[in-house]
């Protein structure tokens, strides 16, 4: 999808020398991944927002990749952006933007086979 985004704004030329940003403007809900990763097997614990930025920052030593992104994490979560800017995207073929829990699951599978996540351990029963 952002793919096709990108081809179509490079081969408009009203376009030269924009930037953008592609995002979901109708992301699923965050609680959407985390049960298709519990269904999957994961088991993890939910954090407060304040409590997993000091795990993540704790263990983000200095040859750590998580260390650069350190500031980006802000202290305390902030509040979303009143408005969201979308485009029409039909151009390039899209015409509904959302995701759900068979695409989450294939692109988490997807990442659990080229080593992203954690393997799971496997039952011998």
């Amino acid at each position: 999808m952002t793919a096709r985004i990108i081809v179509d704004k490079a081969l408009d030329p009203s376009t030269a020398g924009s930037t953008f940003h592609v995002t979901n403007p109708k992301p699923p809900p965050f609680q959407l991944a985390v049960d298709v990763l519990r269904d999957m097997g994961y088991n993890f614990k939910e954090l407060p927002y304040g409590t997993w930025r000091e795990r993540v920052i704790r263990c983000a030593a200095e040859d750590n990749a998580l260390r650069p992104l350190e500031f980006g994490f802000a202290q305390v979560r902030p509040p979303k952006p009143p408005f969201v800017i979308t485009l029409d995207c039909t151009n390039a073929g899209i015409h509904e933007n959302t995701i759900n829990a068979e695409q989450l699951r294939r692109d988490f599978t997807w990442c659990e086979r080229v080593g992203f996540f954690p393997p799971l351990h496997q039952s011998t029963e």
